[in-house]
């Protein structure tokens, strides 16, 4: 299912910072946006040209996997990705550390306005570009759930402790930075799994389902054993009660 492997690139979209932003006077040009808050480049205009250019990664990625297992160049059996949260996680995290990093830097802009009128109706970010509290708290919801997805703990304040994958580290700094910034006005809203979570429950459905299709051919394998030897006992004990040739000569 297509939605099934896209949760992380929906969530981050729906925390793509132009949604929040507004202007005091009259709009301006992206360009012009992206100069004046240059985190804008990376996290404000999240769109599908995005989720067509991870597809192509994770493509890319699985060829030379199958190319390498094909020609055993390499010194294990490595296995392809079909889950693309799972992909981008393990492969990618240094990206989505990037990104993260740039919804903190703009969330430490606002948190500065915040910090000398927290009562304002509006606070400004940078030149005409400002936003509304109503908005900021939107924004907030929005980055916690993309924490959440990732498998970082608001609670204890880590990022969970899945398999190794490079630049683990890396990540667990972002999103430790991204939770300072946003998780103190709001929590993760989501009931989705995070994607370490979904990915181990559906490991252990594989590995239950392996498992009963195990049992159940090891017991067809044992009830055809016992019909084999049920035959040749029977057939035995029919051969000892017929005379031979030379008895009866």
């Amino acid at each position: 299912c297509l939605l099934q492997i896209m949760h992380l690139f929906l969530h981050l979209q729906r925390a793509s910072l132009s949604q929040f932003i507004s202007f005091a006077r009259h709009r301006i040009a992206r360009g012009h946006v992206q100069i004046m808050v240059p985190e804008m480049r990376a996290a404000g205009y999240i769109n599908h040209r995005l989720l067509r250019h991870w597809r192509n990664l994770m493509a890319e990625h699985n060829q030379i996997i199958r190319r390498g297992n094909a020609i055993r160049s390499l010194p294990w059996r490595v296995a392809e990705y079909s889950d693309l949260d799972v992909f981008m996680l393990k492969v990618h995290s240094k990206y989505l550390a990037m990104l993260l990093d740039s919804f903190s830097r703009f969330g430490e802009r606002v948190l500065r306005q915040y910090h000398k009128k927290s009562s304002a109706a509006v606070w400004k970010i940078a030149g005409p570009i400002e936003i509304v509290p109503k908005q900021w708290i939107r924004l907030c919801t929005q980055v916690t759930n993309v924490l959440h997805l990732v498998g970082f703990d608001q609670l204890h304040g880590r990022l969970c402790d899945w398999e190794p994958w490079p630049d683990h580290g890396i990540l667990a700094a972002a999103a430790s930075r991204a939770n300072k910034v946003f998780g103190r006005f709001s929590f993760s809203d989501t009931e989705e799994p995070s994607i370490p979570a979904r990915y181990c429950a559906e490991r252990r459905k594989r590995a239950a389902t392996t498992s009963a299709d195990d049992s159940s051919r090891s017991k067809l394998q044992r009830k055809a054993a016992d019909i084999v030897v049920g035959d040749g006992s029977k057939m035995a004990d029919e051969c000892r009660g017929q005379p031979t040739e030379d008895a009866a000569i």
